[in-house]
């Protein structure tokens, strides 16, 4: 005689079925508040190692500390990695660092450049995240915009637009406090990254 499923064991068979779905699916939906924080810690930590090959120190450039690798981040999510390598106060596209995922493109978000074969356009987290960005007290202070982080040669975090500075080590730009950028707006709550005074560790919670 050929055995077969009864009705009530195929219904329990789809309602099982159903349960798991219903359990698994959420686990496969995408938290964008902590896919761009993740993101912009990498290129945290990529601008600290570029900081610490490419030792900007050269007796015979007055100036050479303007040239220190430097992140800038803005509030409506774009952000770059450059150094002013010609010394003249900004950055401009031949001084943006180069992708390593893709030579062709830099690491900019659309701040120095708006050249579509050029941008990187993850680096535009409010795009492509749906990420809102607010900066803590730590990281300059109410209003600040952009955040501007260099790392000096020892990977120490700077603050601040060092643009203007008259020596290496003018007094309160080093980081003193955390600095904590919250990424929220993409998924359930928010993700901030936190970068830590003196030796630049940076991680997400």
């Amino acid at each position: 005689m050929k055995k077969a499923f009864t009705m009530l064991e195929l219904v329990i068979v789809i309602v099982i079925i159903g349960i798991l779905a219903a359990t698994v699916t959420p686990a496969f939906q995408r938290d964008t508040d902590a896919e761009a924080a993740q993101q912009f810690m990498n290129h945290v930590r990529y601008t600290q190692h570029l900081a610490m090959v490419d030792d900007k120190f050269d007796p015979n450039r007055a100036n050479w500390f303007l040239s220190r690798w430097q992140i800038r981040l803005n509030t409506n999510g774009k952000y770059v990695i450059g150094s002013d390598d010609n010394l003249d106060g900004d950055l401009v596209e031949s001084e943006l660092a180069t992708n390593p995922l893709d030579a062709s493109r830099r690491l900019d978000g659309g701040i120095i450049t708006t050249d579509s074969s050029i941008v990187t356009s993850e680096l535009d987290l409010n795009s492509a995240y749906n990420a809102n960005i607010a900066f803590s007290a730590g990281c300059g202070g109410v209003g600040v915009n952009p955040l501007i982080i260099a790392f000096d040669h020892l990977g120490r975090p700077l603050l601040g637009d060092i643009s203007g500075d008259a020596t290496s080590y003018p007094v309160n730009r080093l980081l003193r406090n955390d600095c904590n950028i919250t990424f929220s707006g993409g998924g359930e709550g928010h993700v901030v990254v936190t970068i830590t005074p003196e030796t630049g560790y940076t991680f997400m919670h």
